[in-house]
């Protein structure tokens, strides 16, 4: 308010009776305006000679060309430079270009580039701020430096819309906190962003880092920081976080070639909201992380999208996966974890428990895959809840637990048991999912006269003894019948055509299979490893792509040796292929005989039932 008005104004107010207080503001000095290169009278030749002779509050303002310095800014004072695509600050790879140890230095319109080798402790890099807050960076371009942007030790600055592109590092903090970074374009760095030994508290925003190299944005024991709507693409690690809790991920887009989008270790109390990830070997993985949150992020055509590995006390809700080979999956000793209101497209396994408990499932809804369990201990299989609010193609899940009798009702999208005896499931039509039938710890299971086609596993047994497998039929899964650890099971009567293996045992003894129809599998029509003391016997192995019958790993004769025989052995492009140690027996000795091969050009000597007929 100036002189004239404010006394009319007092005027008035004496008139009416009111009492006003003016005081009158007087706006702060400006600095001087310094000039370097150009063809003015007094330019200076040179930024530090300007640099130098300037004083707190003044401009030093650096024409276009080429400036062959290193500079240390040890004043409060503005840096500008003409353009920044042409006013050229080169440290000729001798140092640190620009040197910042004052508060309130602000840099805009240069290219910074040719630092020094960055070994520590020099630190070279195209600006270094060391205990210097409140400074602002902008509109810059940074190249060839070991480090583009380093600040050790500084607090409260501002670096927005740079372009930081091919140094080893593009901007690294250290021990630096209260920082926004904003707006900056990083292309081709080895690392993109990095935060370390206690940098807390900074804001990291609408960041474009791309190119192959090993990390786009990484944090290492740094906590409570934010990074918001960034995007990050062709790296080794899109987003990572080590040791360092309590910060958010929200709203990224990390897409396009990143081989782990974002990966989390020792990172506990971490929120990873609303992120777009797409196109990666791997969506989201968690190590040793608890008390996080993974909320409504899109994950699309990820091998792996979303995993927890030792992990506990998770909430996972609201996310959308589409097009992966894995949805969720919990690793070992991951407990209490929430995993609900999730919908999950085309994985191979919608949500995967591996060697994981105490785990809540609730309203998941999965679209051709499912869940998918494993453990080497019944608590890995037992100690779940997961209730019929999960869906498979909208059909509930029956996951059934120490359960001692029953049948499970039908309609089923996917039936698990767990610990279980004397259960029963028949009369299904199960598929496309992750698994149809996974029984886990479990005996004397009856699973009769089901259908299923296009899971994973059509059925799956892991630690199950003494159950009965009969009369399914299994169709274009990955394994038609797949036992792992499991022995002493009868699997017969089934007819298993068109997967990729048929009827699969591994380290599973002294099975029965009897009486299957195995045809027309890709792969394998019946396979055992490392499996002893089982019958393979009457059944019909027709036209299969690879083997028949394939036997192979070492035999452990204290579980007996694997017989077979009685096989109708019809077409496959490869019989038959015993690679153990030779202890089988293909002949059940004279009169009953052995196989039948349709490929056999010799002259059996008898025949017949009793084999007493001559020819």
């Amino acid at each position: 308010m100036n002189r004239k008005v404010a006394a009319v104004w007092l005027s008035f107010a004496m008139m009416v009776g009111i009492v006003v207080i003016v005081v009158e503001v007087s706006e702060p000095a400006r600095g001087a305006v310094l000039y370097v290169g150009g063809a003015g009278p007094g330019n200076y030749s040179t930024i530090q000679d300007a640099i130098n002779a300037s004083s707190d509050g003044d401009t030093v303002f650096v024409y276009s060309g080429v400036y062959y310095e290193r500079i240390v800014v040890n004043k409060t004072i503005n840096l500008t430079g003409e353009g920044r695509n042409n006013t050229i600050i080169d440290g000729n790879y001798n140092g640190s270009v620009v040197k910042i140890v004052a508060d309130y230095v602000n840099v805009s319109g240069f290219t910074i580039r040719n630092g020094g080798a960055g070994v520590k402790p020099n630190y070279n890099a195209g600006v270094i701020l060391n205990n210097s807050n409140n400074c602002s960076l902008n509109n810059n371009n940074f190249s060839g430096n070991y480090y583009g942007i380093l600040l050790i030790s500084s607090s409260h600055n501002t670096f927005e819309e740079n372009i930081i592109s091919e140094n080893g590092y593009g901007i690294l903090l250290i021990s630096s906190s209260h920082n926004s970074l904003e707006g900056n374009i990083l292309p081709e760095n080895y690392y993109g962003i990095q935060l370390e030994s206690s940098s807390n508290n900074n804001t990291l925003k609408l960041n474009n880092v791309t190119g192959h190299n090993e990390v786009g944005i990484s944090l290492d024991s740094s906590i409570n920081n934010k990074l918001l709507g960034n995007f990050v693409s062709d790296k080794f690690h899109g987003i990572k976080l080590d040791l360092s809790p309590f910060n958010e991920i929200v709203n990224n887009n990390v897409s396009n070639g990143n081989l782990y989008s974002i990966f989390i270790a020792l990172s506990s109390n971490t929120s990873i909201r609303g992120n777009h990830i797409e196109n990666n070997e791997r969506g989201i993985e968690l190590y040793s992380s608890h008390y996080c949150e993974v909320k409504d992020n899109c994950i699309t055509s990820s091998g792996l999208s979303i995993a927890l590995f030792s992990s506990s006390n998770m909430t996972i809700a609201g996310n959308n996966v589409t097009n992966g080979s894995i949805g969720i999956r919990s690793g070992q000793y991951s407990i209490n974890n929430n995993i609900t209101n999730n919908y999950l497209k085309n994985n191979k396994y919608g949500i995967w428990l591996t060697s994981t408990y105490q785990n809540n499932l609730m309203e998941n809804t999965m679209i051709d895959n499912g869940i998918f369990m494993e453990g080497h201990l019944i608590k890995h299989w037992n100690l779940h809840y997961i209730d019929t609010s999960n869906t498979v193609n909208g059909r509930p899940v029956y996951y059934w637990k120490n359960r001692t009798s029953g049948i499970v009702p039908s309609g089923a999208g996917e039936i698990i048991l767990a610990n279980c005896t004397n259960v029963r499931t028949e009369n299904q039509e199960l598929f496309n999912s992750s698994v149809g039938i996974e029984i886990g710890f479990s005996s004397n299971i009856e699973i009769h006269n089901n259908t299923i086609s296009h899971c994973w596993y059509g059925t799956y047994f892991q630690y199950s003894d003494k159950n009965n497998i009969s009369d399914n039929i299994a169709s274009r899964n990955n394994y038609g019948i797949y036992l792992y650890n499991s022995s002493e099971n009868s699997v017969i009567f089934n007819t298993i055509i068109s997967n990729e293996y048929g009827i699969y045992t591994l380290e599973s003894d002294n099975n029965s299979i009897m009486n299957n129809h195995a045809s027309e599998n890709y792969y394998d029509g019946i396979t055992l490893r490392y499996s002893n003391g089982s019958n393979i016997i009457e059944n019909n192995v027709i036209s299969n792509g690879r083997y028949g019958i394939r036997l192979s790993g070492s035999v452990n004769l204290s579980h007996g040796y694997n017989q077979i025989y009685h096989n109708n052995i019809i077409n496959n492009k490869n019989q038959a292929s015993d690679s153990t140690d030779n202890e089988n027996s293909w002949d059940n000795g004279y009169p009953s005989g052995g196989n039948f091969w349709s490929d056999y050009q010799g002259v059996d000597e008898f025949s017949g039932p009793n084999q007493d007929q001559p020819g």
